[in-house]
């Protein structure tokens, strides 16, 4: 199972729709352990079993390339999730 960690702005009003947006969509697919915490102002950072994948950087990353940076990293060797 893939451990999704999602840090967001505690104060942010529009990344914190983002985040309810991206996290609706990984709450549909199965194998993903999301988790929501506050992190840095201004911040919206993805990780994936610890390692960074996604971090806003101008603009909001869209659902669709948070999926992808997501599917893209390989489970952990052994796992038979």
């Amino acid at each position: 199972m893939k451990k999704v960690l999602i840090r967001r702005c505690p104060v942010c009003y529009s990344i914190a729709g983002h985040v309810r947006e991206v996290e609706i969509a990984l709450r549909r697919h199965q194998g993903l352990d999301v988790e929501v915490i506050d992190g840095h102002m201004g911040e919206f950072t993805v990780l994936v079993n610890g390692v960074e994948v996604v971090r806003k950087d101008g603009d909001l990353p869209s659902v669709e390339t948070v999926m992808m940076a997501i599917e893209s990293v390989a489970l952990p060797a052994g796992c038979i999730c």
